[in-house]
């Protein structure tokens, strides 16, 4: 299997094509987590000659991004880079429970 995903083997270009565009159609404005409104207007506007300070990647935080719901399935969701990168490879459940954790142990009050 390749990067030891059940449907490397059998899933093909169209296959995930199609299921991003679903999570596209199936998508919000806003990112499904935060309920930040997603800047569907900044895709593909990402320099890629260099590398970035983070004050250049921290105006991408809104952008819409495709992220597996489940890494074993093909299966995605759209929501923000933020989120995404925040997310890495927890599952919607274990990264929420996550971010429980975060505010209730949080030194800070939350506003």
């Amino acid at each position: 299997m390749r990067r030891g995903k059940p449907y490397a083997r059998t899933a093909t270009k169209a296959m995930y094509k199609e299921k991003i565009y679903e999570a596209v159609v199936n998508s919000g404005e806003r990112d499904p987590y935060t309920g930040d409104l997603l800047s569907w207007e900044i895709i593909g506007t990402w320099d890629t000659s260099e590398h970035h300070p983070a004050e250049y990647k921290r105006r991408f935080a809104l952008m819409p991004t495709v992220d597996h719901t489940n890494p074993d399935v093909l299966e995605f969701e759209i929501c923000s880079w933020l989120v995404n990168e925040c997310k890495s490879y927890l599952l919607p459940e274990e990264f929420v429970a996550v971010c429980k954790r975060v505010v209730s142990n949080s030194r800070k009050p939350v506003k």
